[in-house]
C-alpha cells in the first residue's frame, strides 16, 4: 500500500514538473548547414530548477551500446554509437523509482559518439516524458495559437474593459496591433474604434480671420 503511495507521489512531481515548461523556442543553430534547434543545455536549465524544488533526479544507464563505421559521401570516415539506456525518475523524498527504456544515437569522426549519444538521448528523453513543444513560433504566439475557447473569450472580455477605461491613444494601438486572434471578433473590433473615436485628439476650432475695423 505504502508503495503504491509512493508511485503516485512521484508521478505527481513529473506531472508537476510537466506543467512547470510546456515550451521551448528554438535557437539557431551557425555552422556548414543552418538549422534550428533546440540546444542540450536550453533543455537541462528549463527544468533543473523545477526538480531540484521537487526533489526529482534523473539516472542515466546505458545497457548496451553500437558502434557502426561507416563513409560519407565525401569520404570522411565517421562512426554512429548507438545506445539503449534506461533513465530513471527518482524521488528523492520517497525513495520511489520510475525507470523508462530509452534510445539514442551520437554521430562523430572521433571518440566523442558515446558523448553525443548520451546528451542527445538525455534530451530527448525530458522533451519527450514532458511533452515540451519546440515549434519555431515564438511564445506569445505559441501561447496564443494554444490557449482554449473559455481562456480567449476572458481575454478579449479584459481587453474591451481595458479599452473602455484607457486614457492612451498608443495603449489602444498596442492592443490591436497584439492581439491577431481577435481583429476577426466583432466586438473586439467595436471596442477598438470606439476608444480610438474617443481618444482621437480633437481638432482646435478655426479662428476666424482678422479684419481691419471699418472707418
Amino acid at each position: 500500500m505504502e508503495e503504491n503511495k509512493n508511485k503516485v507521489k512521484l508521478l505527481k512531481k513529473i506531472l508537476e514538473l510537466k506543467k512547470s515548461v510546456t515550451y521551448l523556442q528554438k535557437g539557431k543553430h551557425e555552422g556548414a548547414v543552418q538549422y534550428n534547434y533546440v540546444s542540450s543545455s536550453q533543455t537541462l536549465a528549463a527544468v533543473n530548477a523545477k526538480m531540484n524544488e521537487l526533489g526529482l533526479i534523473i539516472s542515466t544507464a546505458v545497457t548496451s551500446a553500437t558502434l557502426t563505421p561507416f563513409v560519407t559521401k565525401n569520404g570522411a570516415p565517421q562512426f554512429m554509437t548507438e545506445t539503449y539506456m534506461v533513465m530513471t525518475w527518482m524521488d528523492t523524498d520517497t525513495g520511489e523509482e520510475l525507470a523508462v527504456p530509452f534510445y539514442a544515437q551520437g554521430v562523430d569522426n572521433a571518440e566523442k559518439g558515446p558523448g553525443k549519444a548520451a546528451t542527445y538521448g538525455e534530451k530527448y528523453f525530458i522533451l519527450k516524458q514532458l511533452n515540451i513543444a519546440t515549434d519555431k513560433d515564438d511564445p506569445d504566439a505559441f501561447q496564443e495559437k494554444h490557449e482554449t475557447l473559455e481562456q480567449k473569450a476572458s481575454k478579449k472580455d479584459e481587453l474591451i474593459v481595458e479599452l473602455k477605461t484607457t486614457d492612451s491613444l498608443t495603449r489602444v494601438s498596442s492592443i490591436w496591433s497584439s492581439n491577431q486572434a481577435l481583429k476577426t471578433d466583432d466586438d473586439f473590433k467595436a471596442a477598438v474604434k470606439a476608444a480610438g473615436i474617443r481618444l482621437k485628439p480633437k481638432a482646435e476650432p478655426k479662428k476666424e480671420p482678422e479684419t481691419a475695423p471699418a472707418e
